[in-house]
């Protein structure tokens, strides 16, 4: 605590995440990292916005599933349709927020997550396997967050139906330029 804010530092040794849930599959994740979340008091009747800061490195990051898929003249709309569908879910809207007199003030983020070494994060199903490395930041406000950074395929895996066609994944790369999230 200062004259300007009030400081809370986090030191985030472990850090972990278990799913398990039939409909999305399972995935686990071990980090660790530290996180700064700094209130700043009042200044001559104004108020400064919160900031969120913080490093996050992923130790594991593992994402398993069996999608079902029935082969036939549909199958690759199905599959298509299936992939959509668990995209979607994962990114779930934000709830309405019922409007007040009053809103806080937006917090400010700036969140770096990366993976901690070479093919810590890996999608493992039955039409893709494939191991990954991350360096993301989140940025922005809790109002209008951005994403910046990288997905990259580190030079191996495979994509396509598992014991009936398998093609080779080299390369693979979702770049992020200051993309908004959407959020509803």
């Amino acid at each position: 605590d200062d004259d300007r804010e009030f400081k809370l530092a986090l030191q985030l040794d472990s850090v972990t995440y278990k799913l398990n849930k039939p409909e999305w599959g399972e995935a686990d994740a071990l980090a660790h990292g530290n996180a700064t979340l700094h209130l700043p008091h009042a200044e001559n009747g104004s108020f400064a916005n919160p900031t969120l800061e913080g490093n996050i490195r992923l130790d594991r990051a593992v994402y398993k599933n069996t999608f079902s898929v029935d082969l036939g003249f549909g199958s690759i709309s199905k599959i298509s349709a299936t992939l959509s569908s668990f995209f979607t879910k994962i990114r779930r809207t934000k709830p309405p927020v019922k409007k007040t007199a009053a809103k806080s003030r937006p917090l400010n983020i700036s969140v770096h997550i990366s993976d901690s070494q070479r093919d810590t994060v890996a999608i493992l199903t039955n039409l893709a396997s494939f191991p990954l490395t991350v360096d993301l930041w989140i940025l922005g406000n809790s109002d209008h967050p951005l994403f910046r950074g990288d997905i990259n395929n580190s030079g191996n895996g495979s994509i396509g139906l598992k014991d009936l066609f398998r093609f080779n994944l080299e390369s693979f790369a979702i770049s992020f330029q200051d993309v908004p999230w959407k959020r509803g």
